[in-house]
Formats: C-alpha cells, sequence, structure tokens
C-alpha cells in the first residue's frame, strides 16, 4: 500500500500548513511537532495547499511609518505647487493647501484607482482621514486584482492597448495556469514570466515573418519586371537579423523560465551516509544495508528485499 503522509496525518496539520506557507524553517517544525525533516520537505513540496497570489497582506500597522512618509512628500509638492503657482511665501502656500480639503475627499471617492496621487490621499487625510484609509486599501485591492488576473503583466508586452492583444496574452497565460496550478506566489510569478516569454517569441517571430514575406513579395515583383532580383540592403538584414535575436532570446528566456518551475518542485536530494539499513519507499519499500567493508559477501535476502510496505 501507498505511504500515508504522516503530516496529513497529523492532528495540528493546518497549523504546520501555516507556518511551512510562511517560509518558517523546517528544523523547528520538526521539533515542535516530533515530525522528521524528510516527511515534512515532501509534504510542502507535494501536498501543501495552493496560495493565491496576493492572498497574503501584511499587518497594516507595519506600513503607516512608509505611508506617512509618502503623504508627507505628497504635501510638501502640493505646499511647492501652490507657492509657484500663486507667487506667495510657505506659510500661505500652506494655508491655501488646508482651506479646501472637500474636492480631494471627493476625488478619493471618485477617482480610478491609478489615476489617485499622493497630492490627493494628503489632502484628504487633513478633512477625513477615514476616507483618504479606506481610498489606500481599494488602491491595494485593485493592485492585487490587477497582478492576480495576469493584466499587470499584459501591459509589460502592450504599446497600443488594443482588446485583442490583451485578450491573446491572456489565453497564454490561462493555459500555463491550467496546466501548472501554483502553489504560491513564486511559481505565479515565474508562469506570468513563461507568459511574457512565450508572448514575446511570438510577436518577434511574427515581425521578422512578415517583415521577410514583405521583401519577397516586393523582389517577386522586381523580378517578374526587370528579370532579376536585388539582395537586401545591409540595414534590411540587420533589422531581420535583429528580430530573429530578439525571438531567440525570448525562446531562452522561456526554457529558463521552465526549468526554474521543473527545479521549484523537484523534491531535494537526500544524501545517506553512514552503515545499517535504510529503507527507501515512494510506494512499494526498498530496504537496503550495507556489510563491514572488506568482506566479500553475495547479496541475498538480509541485503536487498523488496516488499509491498
Amino acid at each position: 500500500m501507498p505511504r500515508t503522509c504522516t503530516v496529513c496525518a497529523h492532528g495540528e496539520r493546518a497549523a504546520i500548513d501555516e507556518a511551512l506557507a510562511a517560509g518558517e524553517p523546517v528544523h523547528d517544525l520538526e521539533k515542535r511537532y516530533r515530525l522528521g525533516t524528510d516527511d515534512l520537505t515532501r509534504h510542502r513540496a507535494t501536498h501543501l495547499p495552493p496560495t493565491p497570489l496576493g492572498d497574503p497582506s501584511p499587518d497594516p500597522a507595519d506600513e503607516l511609518g512608509s505611508l506617512a512618509r509618502e503623504l508627507a512628500r505628497g504635501y510638501s509638492e502640493l505646499v511647492e505647487s501652490h507657492r509657484h503657482a500663486w507667487g506667495i511665501g510657505v506659510a500661505e502656500a500652506e494655508a491655501k493647501a488646508r482651506e479646501h480639503n472637500e474636492w480631494a475627499v471627493e476625488a478619493v471617492h471618485r477617482d480610478p484607482p491609478d489615476q489617485l496621487s499622493w497630492c490627493t490621499l494628503s489632502s484628504a487625510t487633513e478633512h477625513d482621514p477615514g476616507a483618504a484609509l479606506a481610498a489606500w486599501e481599494r488602491v491595494k485591492d485593485e493592485a492585487r486584482q490587477e497582478l492576480a488576473s495576469g493584466h499587470r503583466t499584459a501591459q509589460s508586452l502592450e504599446w497600443g492597448r488594443t482588446p485583442w492583444d490583451r485578450a491573446r496574452y491572456l489565453a497564454v497565460r490561462e493555459a500555463l495556469m491550467a496546466d501548472w496550478k501554483p502553489r504560491g506566489g513564486v511559481e505565479s510569478a515565474l508562469l506570468d514570466l513563461l507568459a511574457q516569454s512565450f508572448s514575446a517569441y511570438l510577436l518577434w517571430t511574427e515581425r521578422l515573418t512578415m517583415y521577410a514575406e514583405t521583401q519577397c513579395l516586393s523582389e517577386d515583383v522586381k523580378l517578374q519586371k526587370h528579370g532579376h532580383w536585388a539582395p537586401p540592403r545591409m540595414g534590411e538584414a540587420r533589422w531581420l537579423g535583429w528580430c530573429a535575436g530578439q525571438a531567440e532570446a525570448a525562446h531562452k528566456r522561456f526554457l529558463a523560465t521552465l526549468k526554474m518551475l521543473h527545479d521549484l518542485r523537484r523534491l531535494p536530494v537526500v544524501f545517506v551516509a553512514g552503515t545499517g539499513q535504510v529503507n527507501v519507499t515512494t510506494g512499494p519499500q526498498l530496504n537496503v544495508s550495507t556489510r563491514s567493508p572488506g568482506r566479500h559477501h553475495r547479496a541475498g535476502p538480509d541485503d536487498l528485499s523488496k516488499s509491498s510496505g
């Protein structure tokens, strides 16, 4: 019978999974829950429940210092803009910055997350801190959704930003996600990189084919009209070579990222040094024992046996 995972059968599996997902060292969990290192490592690699990208959020109190610095910088920029626009001193500019904050409160409720500025959040904080903090949380939620859905990485490959280009990239990403089923943020990021590399490969291969075919059609017309064919100019040849190089580079990134994913999911290698019996199993159990060096012994049932345990 297949061997039962001791971690899955443990009474505190939920706590163990949470600790493993948080990156807690295996040797600490080994002492705490009286489990083997190999059992914990195998469970982490094969049985740990997937963690969707963007789900783990830090404690809001941890970012208060950084948020306060950004709001202070936004306030300073607002004061400077008033000072230069109106030609007034710093004190008057600060008073003007505090005069009308209602527009900022309306903006944090109305404006899309990608259009909010630190100046607007800073002004809203002066009038309604709760509304400003709620707006900041909404901005972070939108950013998490954009990353988890693949739209964030899709933008890095777009220039014209047509719906068709976005949908084609997301189709590649969805196929990879369905195939690999990422188990956390690292694997999700690698799959995004894999989708980017494959999409870039398709893009530059398409450009190369389009330009080469266009040149060939143009030369066919010259051949039919004048009876001879002219080779491409050096600039055109360099452009074709550059497109081919970009496609090759994208292909290499694809293969390198794919190797990273395979390496990430590969179980760690275990080296066993010492004497005595070693039990190896991933299904049927293999028992291996060693003899003292210098003695010639023929292998027998006591040395190598295979059982269904």
